[in-house]
């Protein structure tokens, strides 16, 4: 599987760990979800939004 999560949040300029699990193994660009560490609890975030 390629490794495309630090481009793909450079370009959202966030600081985020995608978890493929969420997506059930969908590729990353066809995600919904990602997950975003902050105070060491974990959020989800609508990916759409951030568009």
């Amino acid at each position: 599987m390629r490794d495309s999560s630090k481009e793909y949040f450079l370009d959202y300029n966030i600081e985020a760990v995608f978890l493929h699990q969420i997506c059930a193994g969908r590729d990353l660009y066809g995600a919904k979800t990602l997950i975003h560490s902050e105070n060491n609890k974990l959020k989800t975030i609508n990916i759409n939004k951030l568009k």
